[in-house]
């Protein structure tokens, strides 16, 4: 089994880190799992995908997000959503 987490940054001009403390899922230090994710943003906050422009938000991996001694963190960008995957 997994945790998916989807977690999101409003603030359109800085990158917050994040921690969510994770009890109950059996995993531990000698059997950490692995963190996946996905990022959903764009370069302005209005931004929204049209026929000229199907890609001014975009789906990208995302790598910046970390699980350790039973506490996900991550550091979201601005103005992003990210879904985590934690296996």
């Amino acid at each position: 089994g997994g945790v998916l987490l989807t977690m999101s940054n409003l603030d359109p001009n800085q990158s917050h880190e994040v921690s969510a403390e994770i009890r109950g899922a059996g995993w531990s230090d000698a059997n950490r799992p692995g963190v996946s994710g996905r990022i959903l943003t764009a370069d302005r906050m209005q931004a929204h995908n049209t026929f000229d422009d199907p890609h001014a938000v975009r789906i990208a991996p995302f790598d910046d997000a970390r699980y350790a001694d039973c506490v996900l963190r991550a550091r979201l960008p601005a103005m992003s959503v990210v879904a985590l995957e934690i296996r």
